[in-house]
C-alpha cells in the first residue's frame, strides 16, 4: 500500500459510481467524493487535491462548465473526465479547456484508469506542457493547383505572394488541418491508431476545406494525392494519401512523435463581432462554412494566462494602445473592448481594424499563439492603410518570440511596410522565406518560386498591377 496517498476528488451524480470510484482508488489515494459540479467546485476552493475526476453529465453544473470554472479560478491540478458511450464530441472541447485525459465509463479498465491517474499526478508541474516543431517542408503533389511542389519554409515568417486562383490559401490550410487533427487527436489520445488518426484528419481536412467529396481535393483527372509535412523534428513527419476511389485520408504510418500545439487559422473574416454562440451553433448545426472560422473562436473562448512570456506581453501592449483599450470578453459570451475614454464599448462597435488587432490580443493572452503556429489569409482584408502598417511589426514579432507565421497575401502595401521593417536593427535577423505564386493559362498549373530575399521570387501579378495602376494614375489627366 502506498502510504504517500495522493489526494483525490471524484465528482459524479451517481451515488454507485461514487461509491465504486472509492473502492477502486482507496489503496492509492485519498477520496474525496462530491455529487453535483456545484459540490465539486466548492470543495476544489476550500481543500488541496492532486487530481480531479469529472462526470460529464451532472445537474447543477455539468462537467464542461466544471472544468471551465476551475480554470478560470486557475486551479492547477490535472482534470480526467468521464464520459457516457457516444461522448467525444464532448471529450474534444473538454480537452480544448485543459482537461487532460478522458475515459469512457463502459470502457473502463481498473489497473489501466489507476495507472492514468498516478501518472497524471507524478507529472506535476509539467503536465500541461506542449510540444512543438517548426515545419521544415510541404510538399503537394496532384493536390488542387499543384502537381508537385515543394515548399521550404522558414522557422519564423512565411510569405505567399499571388493572384486569386494560384492556390495561396490551399497551402496554408492543407498544413493547418494536418496539424490541427494531428494535435486534436493527441491531446485525447496519448497513442492514437491509425485508422483512428486517418478518420479524424479526412474529418478534418472536409471540414476546413468543405468541398462536396474529399476527392475534388485531388488534382484533375489525377488517381492521387498526396502531402508530406517534413519537421525539424524528424520524429514528427507526417505524409497522407487522398485516394480518389476511396474518397479518404490515409497516412503512411503513424508518427514517432506527436505535434500537440493545436495552430491557429485566421480567415478574411474577423469573428469578435459574431462570437457570441457561433461555436454552439456550428456544432449543433450543417453549416458550409469551414471549420477555421469555429476553431478561432474555441482559441479566443479559451482562458486568459496569468502571466504570460514578458517579451510577448509586449506585443498585447503594443496592441492595446494602438486600439484604444483592452479586449474583455464577459460571462454571457460577448466581447468588449474596455477603454479609458468611452467605457466598455462591444465589439460590434469598434472597427473591423480594432477587432481584427484584438483577435492577436486574445490569442496571445489565451496561450493559443504561444510557441505555436499563425496562419494567416490575407492580414490586410478590409483593413485600411493605418491598420496594415501596424501588422508588419507585429508579424515579425511574434516570429522573433517562437511564433512559426504563415501568412497569404497580394496586397504591395502590406509587402512594403514588412520590407521596411526589415531594415530596423530589431528585425534584420527575422527569417523570412517569400513565395511567388504565378498561374501558367496554358497548362493551368500554378508556377512556385521561392527565395529567402523578395527580389529573388521575380514579377507577381498581383504586386505588378499595383503599380502600373500607380503609373497609370500618374499619367492620367488630372
Amino acid at each position: 500500500m502506498n502510504t504517500n496517498k495522493y489526494q483525490i476528488l471524484a465528482v459524479d451524480d451517481e451515488q454507485e459510481m461514487r461509491e465504486e470510484l472509492n473502492a477502486i482508488l482507496k489503496d492509492d489515494f485519498i477520496v474525496t467524493t462530491a455529487n453535483d459540479g456545484e459540490a465539486g467546485l466548492k470543495q476544489l476552493i476550500k481543500n488541496d487535491f492532486d487530481i480531479a475526476i469529472i462526470d460529464l453529465k451532472m445537474p447543477k453544473m455539468d462537467g464542461l462548465e466544471l472544468i471551465k470554472q476551475i480554470k478560470a479560478k486557475n486551479i492547477q491540478i490535472p482534470l480526467v473526465l468521464l464520459t457516457g458511450k457516444g461522448g467525444v464530441q464532448d471529450a474534444f472541447e473538454a480537452s480544448k479547456l485543459g482537461v487532460d485525459k478522458w475515459v469512457e465509463k463502459s470502457s473502463l479498465n481498473i489497473d489501466d484508469f489507476i495507472k492514468i491517474l498516478l501518472e497524471l499526478v507524478q507529472k506535476i508541474p509539467d503536465y500541461h506542457s506542449t510540444y512543438h516543431s517548426t515545419v521544415k517542408t510541404l510538399t503537394l503533389k496532384n493536390f488542387t493547383a499543384f502537381s508537385n511542389e515543394t515548399f521550404e519554409f522558414s522557422p519564423q515568417l512565411n510569405i505567399f505572394i499571388g493572384e486569386n486562383a494560384t492556390g495561396k490559401t490551399h497551402i496554408l490550410k492543407s498544413c493547418y488541418a494536418t496539424l490541427s487533427a494531428v494535435a486534436e487527436r493527441n491531446l485525447v489520445d496519448i497513442n492514437p491508431d491509425l485508422g483512428t488518426l486517418n478518420v479524424d484528419l479526412s474529418d478534418k481536412f472536409f471540414r476546413v476545406f468543405r468541398p462536396d467529396f474529399l476527392n475534388n481535393l485531388i488534382r484533375y483527372q489525377q488517381e492521387q494525392a498526396e502531402i508530406q509535412l517534413s519537421f525539424e523534428n524528424p520524429e514528427c513527419d507526417l505524409q497522407l494519401f487522398l485516394q480518389k476511389k476511396e474518397d479518404k485520408i490515409q497516412l503512411q504510418h503513424l508518427p514517432a512523435k506527436y505535434i500537440n500545439k493545436t495552430p491557429v487559422y485566421i480567415s478574411t473574416r474577423e469573428m469578435l463581432g459574431i462570437y457570441q454562440n457561433f461555436q454552439a451553433i456550428y456544432d449543433k448545426h450543417y453549416m458550409r462554412l469551414d471549420e477555421t472560422w469555429r476553431d478561432v473562436c474555441v482559441a479566443l473562448g479559451g482562458l486568459e494566462l496569468r502571466q504570460i512570456d514578458e517579451r510577448l506581453q509586449t506585443i498585447v501592449n503594443k496592441i492595446e494602445e494602438f486600439i484604444g483599450g483592452k479586449l474583455e470578453l464577459d460571462k454571457n459570451g460577448n466581447f468588449y473592448l474596455n477603454t479609458p475614454q468611452k467605457g466598455r464599448l462591444e465589439a460590434q462597435l469598434i472597427s473591423e481594424g480594432q477587432r481584427k488587432l484584438a483577435m492577436l490580443s486574445r490569442l496571445i493572452q489565451t496561450n493559443a499563439l504561444q510557441n505555436g503556429y499563425l496562419f494567416w489569409d490575407e492580414p490586410e482584408a478590409n483593413l485600411n492603410p493605418h491598420f496594415i502598417k501596424e501588422i508588419a511589426p507585429i508579424l515579425l514579432e511574434l516570429s522573433k518570440h517562437g511564433v512559426q507565421v504563415f501568412i497569404a497575401t497580394h496586397s504591395l502595401f502590406l509587402l512594403r511596410e514588412i520590407e521596411i521593417c526589415l531594415t530596423e536593427e530589431q528585425y534584420k535577423k527575422v527569417q523570412v522565406r517569400w513565395f511567388g505564386l504565378q498561374l501558367d493559362k496554358e497548362t493551368n498549373n500554378t508556377v512556385v518560386t521561392q527565395a529567402n530575399d523578395i527580389d529573388d521570387i521575380g514579377d507577381i501579378t498581383a504586386s505588378e498591377e499595383q503599380l502600373m495602376q500607380s503609373v497609370r494614375f500618374m499619367r492620367s489627366n488630372r
